[in-house]
């Protein structure tokens, strides 16, 4: 059974929390956005809101070991994803560390990150929630951040955030709330 036939299947009897149709194309343009920003194989990425795992299946299969932190304060849902999307081969092979805190707060995992990657999570979560994913994560100096993909914009939304980058300097911009950004911190 491959990944959009897991997901049509579990999608008959429960809410995944992200639409069933396209279920294995939408996790793999997350997959694309990332590599068009840089990603490598031994990048560090966190999936903040990584929900069922639908971005984070093709991230796993593509970093290398122990590289994938996702964090989701679902706790059944990330338990569909780990235990029913999610090969166990590669689940032990490729050692992903997932945290179910709902303050989305990264610093748990005591990583330097590559990537963030907040795919919906940007649009509904509370401003504290933000501001606590983005100041109190370890980012490298070569941060980016990719936040609900332009296929999801919402006209009129816009977030106005505060983030420390890896040098300690505070920036400040206003971003739609569905758009990828992508920066050298």
């Amino acid at each position: 059974m491959n990944l959009q036939q897991k997901a049509e299947m579990l999608g008959e009897t429960i809410f995944l929390g992200v639409p069933v149709k396209d279920f294995e194309k939408g996790g793999r343009e997350l997959l694309i956005y990332l590599l068009n920003a840089g990603l490598n194989p031994d990048s560090r990425v966190v999936d903040i809101g990584c929900g069922v795992l639908r971005g984070g299946y093709w991230l796993i299969h593509f970093l290398d070991p122990g590289c994938y932190c996702g964090i989701e304060p679902d706790t059944e849902r990330l338990a569909i994803g780990t235990r029913t999307i999610l090969e166990p081969e590669i689940l032990e092979a490729k050692r992903p560390r997932f945290d179910t805190n709902p303050h989305f707060d990264t610093s748990v995992f005591g990583e330097k990150f590559n990537f963030f990657l907040a795919y919906s999570v940007w649009t509904h979560a509370s401003k504290s929630q933000i501001q606590t994913m983005l100041t109190r994560s370890y980012a490298t100096r070569k941060t980016a951040a990719c936040f609900s993909p332009p296929t999801c914009r919402r006209a009129g939304h816009t977030r106005t955030i505060k983030a420390t980058s890896g040098t300690g300097r505070v920036t400040s911009r206003t971003y739609p709330a569905a758009f990828i950004i992508a920066s050298d911190g």
